[in-house]
């Protein structure tokens, strides 16, 4: 009997040993007690995180480039976008380089037409006939022209503001009078009745005052007729 209990003793001693000897179980992945650990700790890792002096800041763009750029705080990159707007540079605007104070540029003035100088002189077309007293007084109107015709269509040449007056001296042709020319080629007024004598028109018209304050322009014609009704017998 006693040595049926001396062998259970030896045989319980030896399941302890062997109980002892045997390695910790390993709790398993995903346990309790590793999720208690895991939150326990993760806060205190994110919040070392967040005010880490080492850990890198991403700043707004700026002017100057990001800080991730640089390398340097966002304070620092501020000061050298400042400091960098200064030295730009100013833009010519419209190609002419002259600026305004306040940046505008200030627009050409406008060129200047040139003004046409007055002509040296002008040229006239002057003619003189008395047609109109061939019936009145046939034998001194051929006496004083060609078959009524004392000057036919003579070009003159004439200083600028010259007059009518001027225009019939320049031909040479005789006459009398200055602003109202009473004979020409010695065929006077009344020679052929009361309501005869000399008028002139430009231009065909009649301008009804002195020959002597009518102005020519270039290239007038000029026409002297002689009349033997008040002008009534040439359109006058």
């Amino acid at each position: 009997m006693k040595k049926i209990w001396s062998i259970l003793l030896a045989g319980l001693l030896c399941i302890g040993l062997l109980a002892g000897c045997a390695p910790a179980e390993q709790p398993e992945t995903g346990s309790v007690t590793d999720v208690a650990v895991t939150e326990s700790v993760q806060p205190t890792v994110t919040a070392s995180t967040s005010v880490s002096p080492s850990s890198e800041v991403t700043a707004p763009p700026s002017a100057g480039g990001s800080a991730q750029e640089t390398g340097e705080p966002p304070a620092a990159s501020a000061s050298v976008s400042a400091k960098g707007k200064t030295a730009e540079s100013p833009v010519t605007q419209g190609g002419t380089g002259d600026h305004a104070e306040n940046g505008a540029t200030s627009a050409p003035a406008p060129a200047k037409t040139p003004e046409t100088p007055p002509p040296k002189t002008i040229t006239c077309t002057i003619s003189i006939d008395c047609a109109t007293a061939l019936s009145g007084n046939p034998d001194l109107v051929n006496a004083v022209s060609s078959g009524g015709t004392i000057l036919g269509g003579k070009k003159v040449t004439l200083d600028p503001g010259a007059t009518v007056y001027d225009a019939l001296k320049a031909t040479g042709i005789t006459f009398s009078g200055k602003s109202y020319i009473s004979s020409i080629n010695s065929l006077s007024e009344g020679d052929c009745g009361s309501q005869s004598g000399w008028m002139y028109s430009v231009n065909g018209d009649y301008p009804g005052i002195g020959c002597n304050k009518y102005t020519l322009s270039d290239g007038d014609s000029i026409k002297w007729r002689y009349t033997c009704d008040m002008g009534a017998d040439i359109g006058a």
